[in-house]
């Protein structure tokens, strides 16, 4: 009887289930955390019941995958709500003007999500360019790449080629994107380094350092061509010219 008992217990835990709620403006999220649970109950159930060895570099390659969709989800909900749905705004004193609504795309380190956000032009404009508020707000790099995301991908190009960045973050199953991608970026987060530089130095110069009391240091620098040196001489071979007098 105890037997049967733990095995009604076993089976009814194994058919529990959680139920989560969550806000309508939270749907890709909840869609992708229950694809993440259905799969993640999946392999559970497949590693207890098979004695075999596991191919689990597989399974980290499924999980990375469903994690980086939870991620993204995360990303897109998050921006929606930076989406501003007023006919005006005003960016750095300037009135803009609602014309249209467009798909804007963001790119985070898991993916890119895209969704409708308005694009406005400045007021008394009638062909000139859009900018997209979301962005604007966000600090967004180039064409809708994350302030984190930019910045992760343009330290990878420093460290080797872009080929390389491309490369390593495959293993990493982080930023899945194209090698010309990481080339744009890198290049991006540059221009903005060459146009904030001259503050960037200001701020990280050695006239900002404090030199702690009672240090000492000496430097010195010697150049060959400039500073004679005086080396042995290679003895000539054969008797000497003493020797031969």
């Amino acid at each position: 009887m105890q037997t049967v008992s733990a095995e009604r217990r076993s089976r009814s835990v194994a058919a529990a289930k959680i139920v989560v709620n969550g806000p309508a403006n939270l749907k890709p999220l909840l869609e992708s955390v229950r694809r993440l649970l259905k799969r993640t109950a999946k392999v559970a159930a497949d590693v207890s019941h098979d004695g075999r060895t596991i191919d689990y570099g597989k399974i980290e390659d499924e999980i990375a995958e469903l994690v980086a969709e939870v991620e993204t989800a995360v990303h897109e909900c998050t921006l929606k709500a930076a989406v501003m749905d007023a006919p005006r705004v005003v960016v750095q004193g300037n009135e803009y003007a609602r014309v249209a609504e467009g798909v804007g795309t963001y790119r985070s380190m898991t993916g890119p999500c895209s969704f409708p956000r308005p694009l406005y032009r400045l007021l008394g404009e009638r062909n000139g360019p859009t900018i997209d508020v979301v962005g604007l707000r966000i600090g967004a790099i180039g064409d809708g790449w994350l302030p984190r995301t930019a910045q992760a991908m343009a330290y990878y190009v420093q460290q080797g080629t872009s080929r390389e960045a491309v490369e390593a973050t495959k293993l990493l199953a982080r930023l899945p994107y194209s090698r010309a991608s990481f080339e744009r970026v890198a290049h991006a987060v540059g221009e903005i380094w060459r146009q904030e530089h001259a503050d960037i130095e200001a701020i990280c110069s050695i006239g900002e350092f404090k030199i702690p009391r009672g240090a000492a240091s000496i430097s010195v620098s010697l150049d060959r061509a400039a500073v004679p040196m005086e080396e042995p001489a290679q003895r000539p071979r054969g008797p000497t010219a003493q020797g031969r007098a």
